[in-house]
């Protein structure tokens, strides 16, 4: 991705008073524009879109985020295994759940479809002007890590690219953050390792 798009994200976040770091990504995301003119959704016409997002909730994930939680803190060996063993067989549960949820036709179909290239705590970015700014949307996608997990999101539209989340479940923050913890954690790695091939470079 272009670093001027990410700047630009970064940018309009911050001219929204929203203090965020955001990590590049390529996340496919479905979403709709809601009836609801607040984040209080009260239109009933919004009702289905809350009973999915409920639904995505309730698929039984709250064991796997806290397991990812802290896996990541964890220091013990031994500790850590078992961890990934249970996020392992949690991810293997979560992709029955979503074999189910496509059986039984759960998923709504929503308006439209785009990429995520930017993520950050609490804000959603595309590279498409896809947004009207001030309306709210609820969105759905899955992380690349939770590949089987889908979650939805209600959220307000600050800029025609930039989504400000402003309903989700608490679980699905914590996989957000960790998300973000370990592409930056993979970034300074990708630095390192370059900073190092260019010393050897030199040395030669």
């Amino acid at each position: 991705m272009n670093c001027d798009l990410l700047q630009d994200f970064i940018k309009t976040t911050q001219e929204c008073g929203i203090q965020t770091r955001i990590v590049e990504c390529h996340i496919p995301i479905d979403f709709t524009m809601i009836h609801s003119q607040t984040n209080a959704l009260e239109s009933s016409d919004d009702i289905e879109l809350l009973q999915e997002y409920e639904t995505l909730s309730a698929m039984g994930n709250d064991l796997i985020a806290q397991a990812m939680h802290f896996a990541s803190k964890e220091k013990s060996t031994s500790m850590i295994l078992v961890l990934e063993l249970l996020i392992d067989l949690q991810q293997r549960l979560s992709k029955i759940e979503s074999h189910i949820l496509q059986e039984k036709q759960i998923l709504l179909p929503l308006e439209a479809q785009g990429v995520l290239y930017g993520l950050g705590h609490g804000v959603l970015c595309v590279k498409e002007k896809a947004f009207i700014k001030g309306r709210f949307y609820y969105a759905r996608f899955c992380l690349p890590n939770l590949s089987q997990r889908m979650i939805g999101v209600f959220a307000c539209a600050i800029a025609e690219d930039v989504l400000q989340i402003v309903r989700i479940h608490s679980h699905n923050t914590q996989a957000i953050d960790s998300f973000i913890v370990s592409m930056e954690m993979e970034q300074l790695r990708q630095r390192q390792v370059a900073q190092f091939q260019q010393r050897i470079r030199n040395d030669d």
